[in-house]
């Protein structure tokens, strides 16, 4: 008995094992036609969800989540169905989070999110392509693959892959693009799909959904894809990390890669007039400005330092200076250590507001012996004044405290300071 007509078919899902109830059967219109984007079904049940309710149909034209790709949307009548999914018991089911007045037994009509299934149709059968490639003609295994809102990615079981491999896949892309080679199902029975000795191992027990793309590849699939070749347009590259010691490529195809192709070169053209270069010299132009940004940050820096140099030596007095500093710039502040690098001898302490009720306090000891047990004092007898918190190492210590009792704060270390230098 063929799908939908009461014998339950097994979908491979990504390794878990999903079945159309042969209690209440959902014939899956889209394995009939893939390119039906719209019908009508009659209501068979209305189930309370976590978020929403589902609604269970006798035919659905909706693709369930599997095999990695997506669930389809859409709209049933007025209510929008925002994912689709086979629950534990095999049943189908169009989600929403919509009120509706529909009743079990009433014909419904199907509408999809045609964008969002052609997208993922070409995606998945790109993938296809590719780990196909990658294993027939790399011998590389494809360890797991997911579709992304922006690419896909496919994991292979390597922690690298030379540029001129990912070349290699484009241009095999390319060519079996241009064959316009046909993408045909077929259902085999799970024997038959065994001997055949397909790349991946089968993880269905009952019959097997065949995709296969002419000579380039033939695997167990329950996912929908387009029908020739031709439609993936073009399937580029796009990056690729490492993760779990093994390498994770991502890639894109079909109209996503023509809207990356001219996203792209709005960017290069924009970026062209905003530096006045022409596309080839755009790169050169970036290093240039990075370069000069780099020696104006020194200078502007060095500046900072100057200043905070300034403006400590306006609170110094014989080689010692408290203060608060919340009316310093926060760049003067943050240059503080910079400014302490070149004096021999000082005894340091300053707070400064960082946020309400909060400040930063900041304590150097340079100069002379005993730095160490110093601080351990003022961390003992001056921090809880503040309830501060925080550390370092000699000759500068620095952490946060509340604003109440920052006066006490310096004062305390004041007159630690004036035993230390006596």
């Amino acid at each position: 008995m063929g799908v939908g007509q009461g014998a339950p078919f097994v979908l491979d899902v990504g390794g878990k094992k999903g079945y159309v109830s042969t209690m209440q059967p959902t014939k899956q219109l889209y394995y009939d036609n893939r390119y039906q984007k719209e019908g009508t079904a009659t209501l068979l049940d209305i189930l309370p969800q976590p978020k929403g309710q589902a609604l269970v149909l006798d035919a659905t034209i909706f693709y369930p989540q599997g095999g990695g790709q997506p669930g389809d949307k859409g709209m049933i009548d007025s209510v929008f169905i925002y994912d689709t999914h086979i629950d534990d018991q095999g049943r189908i089911l169009h989600l929403t989070d919509d009120t509706f007045e529909l009743t079990v037994g009433q014909q419904v009509h199907l509408k999809l999110d045609w964008e969002h299934r052609y997208d993922y149709m070409q995606q998945h059968t790109a993938q296809h392509l590719l780990s196909g490639r990658f294993f027939s003609q790399l011998g590389i295994n494809t360890v797991a693959v997911h579709f992304g809102k922006e690419e896909f990615s496919i994991e292979i079981d390597l922690p690298e892959l030379a540029p001129e491999h990912i070349y290699q896949m484009e241009e095999e892309l390319r060519s079996i693009i241009n064959s316009s080679t046909e993408v045909e199902s077929t259902e085999v029975s799970h024997q038959k799909a065994v001997e055949m000795g397909l790349r991946r191992e089968i993880k269905v027990d009952g019959p097997v959904r065949l995709i296969r793309i002419g000579s380039f590849d033939t695997i167990a699939c329950g996912g929908v894809h387009v029908a020739n070749t031709r439609e993936l347009i073009y399937v580029q590259y796009v990056g690729s990390e490492k993760i779990r010691g093994r390498l994770k490529t991502f890639w894109s195809a079909g109209n996503r890669s023509v809207h990356l192709i001219r996203r792209n070169q709005h960017i290069i053209e924009t970026a062209g007039t905003l530096l006045s270069s022409p596309p080839q010299e755009i790169t050169e132009h970036i290093a240039s400005l990075q370069t000069q940004a780099a020696n104006t940050r020194y200078q502007l820096n060095r500046s900072f330092t100057l200043i905070a140099k300034l403006l400590l030596g306006n609170n110094l007095k014989e080689n010692m200076a408290l203060f608060d500093a919340s009316s310093w710039q926060e760049e003067h502040y943050q240059s503080l250590g910079e400014a302490l690098l070149d004096i021999d001898e000082i005894a340091l302490c300053t707070v400064r507001q960082s946020a309400e009720n909060k400040v930063l306090w900041l304590v150097a000891l340079k100069g002379r012996p005993k730095a160490n047990e110093l601080f351990a004092r003022i961390r003992q007898e001056a921090l809880p004044l503040i309830n501060g918190k925080g550390g370092g190492k000699e000759p500068l210590w620095q952490g946060v405290g509340t604003s109440e009792g920052k006066d006490s704060f310096l004062a305390a270390v004041r007159n630690l300071f004036e035993e230390w230098r006596n």
